[in-house]
């Protein structure tokens, strides 16, 4: 409630990113014993976190605002609707974390987990990678205040020319190593 009460979008990548982390560790901390496996998802939470979380405050804090945020911060049931939602995606998306960590029986790591650590480092270096070339495109003045899809100008050199949203594909690519590894539980 804290952003809801002086209607600013600030804090919301924060909070979200904080949400991952907290209860990640929450759920390692208080489930029993640590095994390799649960440190291992627990760090890929944590490394996601901290690089997209950081990432996106660090935008907003350099532009000033969140325009995702422009119509319905002033509006409180919409603006509490997407905190709510924040919190189910958190929760949605952590549950694979979740359930490893409070498994009572655990599995160790094996061979068949190395592709999908893999493919956890592809996925997390492909939104990364995304995240600067758009950054890099936005800064030349010809795309200044541009947004995707906005003005019929969209970003379309380096992965942007491959997938119109490489950096939700490496987001895709990276949470399902958590899903492959609880199910390998």
């Amino acid at each position: 409630m804290l952003s809801l009460q002086p209607q600013t979008e600030r804090f919301y990548d924060l909070v979200g990113s904080l949400s991952f982390v907290t209860l990640t560790i929450g759920s390692l901390a208080l489930a029993g014993p640590i095994t390799a496996r649960k440190l291992l998802v627990s760090c890929m939470v944590g490394l996601w976190a901290g690089r997209l979380g950081s990432y996106l405050v660090a935008r907003v804090h350099k532009v000033g605002k969140d325009s995702r945020f422009d119509e319905v911060k002033h509006q409180p049931a919409m603006f509490l609707f997407y905190w709510t939602m924040q919190a189910l995606w958190v929760f949605i998306t952590l549950t694979p974390v979740l359930l490893i960590n409070t498994a009572t029986v655990a599995k160790p790591l094996r061979w068949f987990d190395a592709p999908g650590v893999c493919l956890w480092a592809s996925g997390l270096m492909l939104e990364a990678v995304a995240d600067w070339q758009k950054d890099q495109w936005r800064a030349k003045p010809q795309n200044k205040g541009e947004q995707q899809g906005e003005g019929g100008r969209f970003i379309t050199t380096g992965l942007w020319g491959i997938s119109r949203h490489p950096n939700y594909l490496g987001e895709m690519m990276l949470w399902c190593v958590p899903g492959c590894h609880c199910h390998h539980q």
